[in-house]
């Protein structure tokens, strides 16, 4: 009885640390810089729609792409970013790069000047470095 109760205790040990082993992964998230920018409109009113066509690349063969951007909200500023988790486990093919375009949409409920800051990527001094737009937001017209 008690040779059972190890073979069983042995099995179970044996069959859990295989369904636990560490297949590899290691994810690592990073920013994907822009390449472009394009505003369709630089004054807009308040509540007012407007649009922000974005060019970027991202590697598919180790890069999966998040579907939402990193967004960040203070007084006047927005800074916005794709996002991407990196599998540092598979060597990324440099030749696999896929290009995106894509529209943003704004709209503004407060009047003022605005800076909206898209990530190109770091510079020389390894500081990270932005497309700076401008849009001027205007109090919307009452009737």
């Amino acid at each position: 009885m008690m040779k059972k109760l190890f073979l069983l205790g042995f099995a179970v040990v044996s069959l859990s640390s295989c369904l636990n082993e560490d297949d590899g992964l290691q994810i690592q998230n990073r920013h994907v810089a822009f390449d472009n920018i394009s505003l369709d409109k630089e004054t807009v009113k308040t509540d007012e729609n407007f649009n922000a066509i974005v060019y970027f690349k991202y590697n598919p063969s180790c890069e999966r792409l998040y579907q939402s951007y990193y967004y960040v909200v203070k007084d006047f500023e927005r800074t916005i970013s794709p996002m991407a988790q990196v599998n540092l486990k598979k060597t990324c093919d440099n030749t696999k790069q896929k290009s995106v375009t894509d529209t943003l949409k704004f709209k503004f409920s407060k009047p003022g000047k605005y800076t909206l800051r898209f990530y190109k990527g770091h510079d020389t001094e390894k500081k990270a470095s932005f497309f700076e737009k401008k849009i001027v937001v205007e109090s919307k017209a009452i009737n």
